[in-house]
């Protein structure tokens, strides 16, 4: 035990936690070339591998994949982005995968009675796609505070599209309410039509 402040100065200072009853899955808490690392090491205390590395000096973090080779959700300090699959982050957020058998992916689920979305924007003018949880089975797209007004564009579960209304009756539900009322195509350079196919 240690009451009070305990202090280990060396050139690689560092605290050894080794389990007696497993197999080459001990911790070791280091500090060296500017970095604090949490790594796993093995019985023999002479091979470890990367877990979590803080780097004092530029304050960027990085969290390991499984072989402790290279950094897969990392924090760049200076840019304040953060990386999921990547350690250069050139937005806000990045994801990116690099294996061909899967494709990169963000998953949004909510389980319990909110809605799954997505907003974009100001908190009065967002552009916001989701599922509504009270319609799961439709996909909505529109502008407003929340998803429940924005029924500008909605996918339902059959494939009928619906513009104006959120529940189409048809491949294609257009109601544009009051005012105008039809469909406009049109083009500068080549002739405007709209074709019904038997």
């Amino acid at each position: 035990t240690v009451d009070g402040d305990a202090v280990i100065n060396d050139t690689i200072p560092q605290l050894q936690l080794m389990e007696s009853d497993t197999t080459d899955v001990n911790s070791v808490i280091k500090t060296t070339a500017g970095q604090f690392r949490i790594q796993t090491i093995n019985d023999a205390a002479n091979s470890t591998t990367n877990r979590f590395i803080i780097d004092h000096g530029t304050g960027d973090i990085s969290f390991y994949e499984d072989t402790g080779t290279t950094a897969k959700f990392f924090w760049d300090a200076s840019a304040e982005s953060l990386g999921i699959g990547t350690s250069s982050p050139d937005k806000l957020v990045h994801i990116e995968r690099n294996d061909t058998s899967t494709a990169a992916s963000l998953k949004i689920k909510n389980s319990g009675t909110g809605d799954a979305t997505i907003q974009v924007g100001t908190s009065s003018t967002n552009v916001v796609f989701g599922v509504d949880n009270s319609d799961s089975d439709k996909f909505k797209l529109g502008f407003g505070s929340a998803l429940e007004s924005a029924g500008d564009f909605v996918l339902d579960s059959s494939g009928n599209v619906g513009i104006g209304t959120t529940t189409p009756e048809k491949p294609l539900h257009v109601n544009s309410g009051t005012g105008n009322i039809g469909i406009r195509v049109e083009s500068t350079d080549a002739t405007s039509s709209i074709e019904f196919m038997d």
